[in-house]
């Protein structure tokens, strides 16, 4: 029996993709015997710029990968006898420990393997912010690399100028010279002479001492102040206007299972069936709902949602203390929300708008919704707050006529403050 645990382990392990962790869905191999999931291994090399194995980090000569066929049947294999064990009730990897039922998804389950794929789904999720993160500080290394290139570059232009300044005034003095020692030799001939000759002959041929070194003018000197002044302060600023600022950053501790976050956690979307996730007490459970990562007790607060012609959604804020099982999305139960369901504003007869702003007065006690193609306003909600808010989204469905799959809280440039 041991031995035929550890075969099945084996199995899994095989047919296993190393970045999504599930099973092998069109996998296609590299040159270096490592197997992936097609959509996987582009989506690694896309966000990467760069065709490396993600296991050996081998660079890919392949330009075209080809699904392995045999590696693909095989998973169907395996895919197959798994549901046939599932309907059986029986968990063949663990067949000693007692199955239980799920009565929402209304089939038997491995409480072994659960608490397994939990936390390989823990574990995914810690690899892409290890990922993102390393990405992250790539990137700002290279601005670094460039800024330092384009710096070296404009204090070489600046010698260069200097330089070409320079040269016509040393031309001016080594003809300066080349006169003096003219001179020189011409009193030394005279000098040699005896004195009466000299007297006779004597003719002042001095001028008054010509200037040898350049005269410090215009663009003689080095613009030190131009290449070197504030460098740091300078590169700093311009970095935080090439880096992206989101003022709102989604939780995916609160996610409901069937919302897909983005990976830098700035928009999200639905799939039809739910994830296996840690059924922690934040997250929600009956509808697909998601908080932002920070909650406001005070001040003003706004940010920008892009909607599109997304048909079903729903972004507000709610209470810390809401009910997360259960949710009642009325402000009785904690919430301020403007929802769009199925092409119905239920809060408002105005057109669906394409980008909305969010605008919370917390000491007022407003929740405002503001149509940013006009900035009329919407909805207001007047209340007294007594806890920490948080931003609050929800999607749906889309439907197939709908170019917007998800909906996406807008990003700005950071902002420098000195």
């Amino acid at each position: 029996m041991q031995t035929r645990q550890r075969c099945t382990s084996t199995v899994v392990d095989y047919l296993t993709c190393p970045v999504c962790l599930e099973t092998f869905k069109e996998p296609v191999t590299l040159g270096c015997n490592h197997s992936f999931c097609s959509s996987c291994l582009q989506s690694h090399w896309d966000q990467n710029n760069t065709r490396i194995c993600p296991v050996c980090r081998r660079r890919s000569s392949k330009d075209v990968t080809i699904v392995n066929f045999a590696l693909k049947q095989l998973c169907i294999s395996f895919i197959e006898k798994q549901k046939s064990e599932r309907r059986a009730g029986v968990c063949s990897s663990h067949p000693a420990v007692p199955s239980l039922f799920c009565l929402d998804e209304a089939r038997a389950v491995c409480p072994v393997c659960e608490s397994i794929r939990t936390y390989c789904s823990t574990q995914r999720g810690r690899s892409i912010s290890v990922r993102l993160t390393s990405a992250e500080f790539t990137r700002l290394h290279r601005f670094l690399h460039e800024e330092e290139e384009l710096r070296l570059k404009a204090l070489r232009e600046e010698q260069s100028r200097q330089a070409q300044t320079v040269y016509p005034e040393l031309g001016r003095i080594r003809e300066t010279l080349a006169s003096v020692e003219q001179s020189i030799l011409e009193l030394q001939t005279q000098l040699d002479r005896t004195t009466t000759d000299f007297i006779h002959s004597y003719k002042p041929t001095q001028s008054p001492t010509p200037q040898l070194l350049p005269q410090p003018g215009p663009g003689l000197l080095l613009n030190q102040s131009k290449v070197l002044g504030n460098l740091a302060f300078n590169v700093w600023r311009k970095m935080g206007s090439t880096v992206l600022f989101s003022p709102v950053i989604l939780d995916p501790n609160t996610a409901h299972p069937q919302l897909r976050l983005s990976e830098n956690l700035i928009s999200l979307s639905i799939e039809g069936s739910p994830v296996q996730l840690p059924d922690n007490p934040e997250r929600f459970q009956k509808f697909p709902l998601v908080l932002g990562s920070e909650g406001f007790s005070s001040g003003t607060h706004q940010w920008d949602v892009e909607v599109g012609n997304h048909r079903t959604w729903i972004i507000g804020v709610a209470r810390e203390s809401v009910n997360r099982t259960n949710p009642l999305l009325y402000p009785e139960h904690g919430y301020w929300t403007l929802s769009f369901t199925f092409g119905f504003e239920i809060m408002t007869s105005k057109q669906q708008p394409q980008k909305i702003r969010v605008h919370l007065d917390y000491e007022n006690g407003t929740v405002s919704f503001y149509d940013l193609t006009d900035m009329s306003l919407i909805l207001t909600y007047k209340d007294i707050f007594t806890e920490k808010l948080f931003p609050c989204f929800s999607v749906g469905s889309s439907k197939a006529d709908c170019q917007t799959k998800t909906i996406r809280i807008c990003q700005n440039p950071a902002q420098v403050h000195v």
